[in-house]
């Protein structure tokens, strides 16, 4: 079928990427760097670094899972 464009808060304006169905049809998962970290305006020790760059919203993209039924109702609504 012809591609569609997921409706918000699915799609945003940054990068969304790989979107996969589980094989039970329950859950959707899809990758986004939309959680981007804020400038750095100090110096970090090797540990905070650490910890920043393995949390969420990292700057290099999270994944986010969803009850597949929220992404049929949404599109249903578009």
């Amino acid at each position: 079928s012809k591609a569609v464009k997921l409706p918000a808060p699915f799609n945003s304006g940054v990068t969304e990427f790989s979107p996969k169905v589980t094989h039970d049809g329950k859950y959707f998962f899809f990758s986004s760097n939309r959680n981007s970290q804020p400038e750095i305006n100090k110096q970090e020790t090797t540990a905070e670094m650490m910890k920043r760059i393995r949390s969420a919203g990292n700057g290099l993209c999270d994944i986010y899972q969803v009850d597949f039924s929220a992404l049929q109702n949404a599109l249903k609504k578009n």
